[in-house]
């Protein structure tokens, strides 16, 4: 009886076990044949609509001359969703009046309709086209603006982004700025969609490209934004180049109190006005020269050389010998580089230090805080050599 019932349990395992095989055999044979068959049908949809779109946007005099295009197109997802990846294929090559011809194309009634229903569906597939579509047409009403407004709060990351790139393409600027604050209080949004969102608020011309300016402002003096979010919009302003902000940056770096928690928004600002070469700034950053920490030091040094000028120039090697190892080889670094004088203020330095410590090794024997100092000169110095040897190495190498 026992062996039965043992029996009867491998068997049944050995069953369930071959059930199992046969149905994920049959399982990956259909999802190739799928795929297969998938891939066929996308070439001849390709072949069959690619040369009525060309020659429609040869042809097409008016709006309604897209409704034949369109009549040739069944209903289907899947041939919707296929038609409009050619669409935005041809999107990228033409301008002019064939892109507004093309237009007429995208902006039909039938897509319109496909993906209103597919932005109310609870599908995040479905949401992620309809925000794609909405994207490219740039159509936006009252309704839908409300729906994606709802949806930036998201739970998924990527519907909220892309919700957020589609309400850029609003001309109310306060609906897009309250978006980008919106999507900046996430903690889940990345540096890159931040900085996309950025470029799409501030790509616009003419009157909302101004308007964008002054908002673009108000988001650094808003306290709700996070300070690593601001730091984002400065380098943002900085990495283009941005230079009708170049005053307000540096008034913006006068409110900011020196804490902790402030270090990297004033490393951010401080690098920013370098960039930009705002010389207003240079006494400003001079004073933060002074702060004893080495990484806001260094960023000062790296600005004051961008900012040139004999002042800021010979500040910078002024602190060569009050200040930390990393500071100092950052100055030696940096001012061996400068194209204009900055090798010539290091090699006055030089001279004029050597000739102290000669006086002084010649006179009566010097106390121990004399040789301290004489050490930290020598190794000044000595840096200042290297430095400049490895650059006059890398730029006239040995011939061989």
């Amino acid at each position: 009886m026992y062996l039965s019932l043992t029996y009867q349990t491998v068997l049944l395992l050995l069953m369930l076990l071959l059930t199992t095989f046969l149905y994920l055999l049959v399982y990956t044979f259909w999802t190739r044949a799928k795929k297969k068959y998938w891939s066929r049908y996308k070439v001849k949809f390709r072949a069959m609509f690619m040369p009525l779109i060309l020659d429609y946007i040869e042809t097409a005099n008016r709006q309604s001359d897209a409704d034949d295009v369109i009549k040739k197109l069944t209903r289907r997802n899947e041939d919707i969703v296929l038609f409009l990846e050619i669409l935005d294929e041809i999107t990228e090559i033409l301008n002019g009046d064939d892109r507004k011809k093309l237009n007429w194309l995208i902006k039909h009634a039938l897509f319109d309709r496909f993906y209103r229903k597919k932005l109310y569906s609870n599908s995040v597939n479905a949401q992620l086209l309809a925000c794609v579509y909405y994207s490219k047409s740039g159509y936006l009403n009252r309704k839908m603006t409300v729906r994606l407004i709802s949806l930036i709060s998201s739970r998924n990351t990527k519907v909220a982004y892309a919700s957020a790139k589609v309400l850029q393409n609003s001309t109310n600027e306060y609906i897009r700025l309250n978006t980008l604050k919106s999507f900046f209080k996430r903690p889940d949004a990345s540096s890159m969609m931040i900085g996309e969102l950025l470029h799409l608020f501030h790509q616009n011309a003419d009157k909302i490209y101004q308007m964008s300016g002054i908002l673009l402002k108000q988001l650094l003096l808003q306290k709700d934004i996070p300070k690593d979010r601001k730091q984002l919009v400065i380098d943002y302003i900085a990495y283009h180049n941005l230079y009708e902000y170049s005053l307000f940056l540096r008034n913006y770096l006068q409110t900011v109190l020196y804490r902790f928690e402030n270090k990297s928004l004033i490393v951010s600002l401080i690098n920013a006005l370098g960039e930009l070469r705002v010389k207003e700034a240079g006494t400003l950053i001079r004073s933060y020269s002074t702060i004893q920490n080495a990484e806001i030091r260094i960023c000062c040094v790296e600005a004051l050389n961008q900012l040139g000028g004999s002042d800021n120039l010979s500040f910078i090697t002024g602190m060569l010998l009050d200040i930390e190892f990393d500071v100092r080889k950052r100055i030696i670094q940096t001012l061996v580089q400068d194209p204009d004088n900055g090798h010539l203020l290091l090699e006055k330095f030089m001279l004029t230090y050597l000739k102290f410590v000669s006086k002084v090794w010649t006179s009566e024997l010097p106390p121990n805080d004399m040789l301290v100092f004489i050490n930290k000169l020598r190794s000044i110095t000595t840096g200042i050599r290297i430095t400049s040897a490895n650059k006059a190495l890398h730029f006239n190498p040995v011939q061989k």
